[in-house]
């Protein structure tokens, strides 16, 4: 079975390693789907056509399972879009589907989350304006995707330098 969506394990049809890969990001273009994979272990990011790869099944299940369970005290997925929505003060998000205005290297920090099932609200920070007080805004929470290497990088500052924030 070759790839076909985001957050899927997979590897090499005929390679003699067996190395695992995830899918960052899928390019339907029928025939010439291409996908974004991430090596496991080295973290290389490269571009190629799914063809070329296999899903494996068990350990896609796995991390499903995981990003499910484990992991949805911190990261709140969205089964419709593929895309993990914001759920707690501190995570690093974008939008997920931009304006003709927008960049898509804006970020923005979740100052606040406010729970209201699906009419959850987030209050965010805008990231690198080069202003000197850059705006906060209220905005749904489903309108935004977590930036899920950002976060962690900042929790994991947070974490090692003592701040108190987790």
């Amino acid at each position: 079975m070759i790839p076909s969506r985001r957050g899927q394990m997979v590897k090499f049809i005929n390679s003699s390693q067996n190395q695992l890969h995830v899918v960052l990001e899928f390019f339907e273009k029928g025939e010439k789907s291409k996908v974004k994979i991430c090596t496991e272990k080295t973290r290389e990011i490269s571009c190629v056509f799914a063809y070329l790869l296999e899903v494996d099944i068990i350990q896609t299940e796995m991390l499903d399972i995981y990003l499910n369970s484990e992991g949805q005290k911190f990261y709140l997925k969205d089964a419709n879009k593929n895309i993990f929505i914001p759920n707690r003060a501190g995570q690093i998000v974008k939008f997920h589907t931009l304006l003709e205005d927008e960049s898509p290297d804006d970020i923005y920090l979740v100052l606040e989350f406010m729970d209201d099932g699906e009419k959850s609200r987030v209050l965010v920070k805008s990231l690198n304006t080069g202003y000197s007080f850059p705006w906060t805004r209220i905005l749904r929470a489903r309108d935004f995707q977590v930036d899920m290497v950002q976060t962690k990088e900042a929790d994991n500052y947070a974490k090692n330098h003592n701040y108190g924030l987790r």
